[in-house]
Parts: C-alpha cells; sequence; structure tokens
C-alpha cells in the first residue's frame, strides 16, 4: 500500500500506541502521527454541517476530555492545527467552519476510519494491554513453580 495510505487496521493501531504505549504528553514531532490525532478529531465533525466557533470548540474539548491523557493540550491550539492542516476550512470572517475534502496531496485515510468510535478503540486497546499483561503474569507463575 502506498506511503501516504493509511488503512482502518493500520490507523487503530497508531491510535492505540499514542494514546497509551507512548507516554505522548506534547503534540507528535511526527508528521503522520499529527495527522492520525488531528483525523481522529476530524471524525467528529458531519461533511454537510457547518459549525460555529463554538460548536468546534465543543467538539474538541470533548475528545480532549474523551482522551483524558491529552487534557492539559490546549484546544484553540487543536482547533488552529486542524484549519492549518486542512482538516477543516474556516470561512474569513470567523463565522463558520466546515470539514474540508481530503487533500491527494497529503496523507489519505481509508473512508472506515470516519465510521469508528475512537472511544472504544482506545477501550478495545486497554483491554488488549490488560489481557496481554495478564498473559505475561501467569506465564511467569508457571515459571516461577517450576
Amino acid at each position: 500500500m502506498e506511503r501516504n495510505y493509511i488503512n482502518c487496521e493500520n490507523f487503530k493501531k497508531r491510535m492505540i500506541e499514542l494514546c497509551l504505549k507512548s507516554g505522548l504528553s506534547d503534540f507528535p514531532v511526527k508528521r503522520r502521527d499529527q495527522r492520525i490525532l488531528l483525523k481522529s478529531i476530524a471524525i467528529l465533525f458531519n461533511p454537510k454541517h457547518q459549525y460555529t466557533e463554538a460548536e468546534v470548540n465543543q467538539r474538541i474539548i470533548g475528545w480532549l476530555k474523551d482522551m483524558e491523557r491529552f487534557f492539559q493540550w490546549d484546544f484553540m491550539m487543536l482547533r488552529r492545527r486542524l484549519v492549518d492542516e486542512k482538516f477543516l476550512t474556516r470561512k474569513t470572517d470567523g463565522s463558520g467552519y466546515r470539514l474540508c475534502p481530503p487533500d491527494p496531496a497529503e496523507i489519505i485515510f481509508d473512508p472506515a476510519i470516519d465510521e469508528l468510535d475512537i472511544c472504544q478503540v482506545i477501550r478495545e486497546g486497554e483491554e488488549s494491554i490488560a489481557r496481554k499483561k495478564e498473559e505475561y503474569l501467569q506465564k511467569q507463575a508457571v515459571w516461577l513453580i517450576n
């Protein structure tokens, strides 16, 4: 698959890594990771709807609350990045925001990503990590007994 294409499984895997395994507290340095996180916010917007700044802020703040570890991030910084990275377009007078169509020169995301529940993806990641940890601990216990 092309380097600038991210399928749904790779998106979920990287979101779990960024949110649960990386220790990330600042906005990612790698552009690909930045775009993955911004896409996880952009899926909260309906492409047929125009949003006020307050509605955009509300969605970003909701995402921040769901992604508790990132709650210290500034919602205004994320809103600006969504516009700068062309996930959202903003009217020149600031009165409205819309979801942008994908830019073929940028990373292209599998359309199935738009249907994901990011909170569910993270919960499944947490469950998988807990399950693997439990399996590891059980193997260690067996090894110690023998």
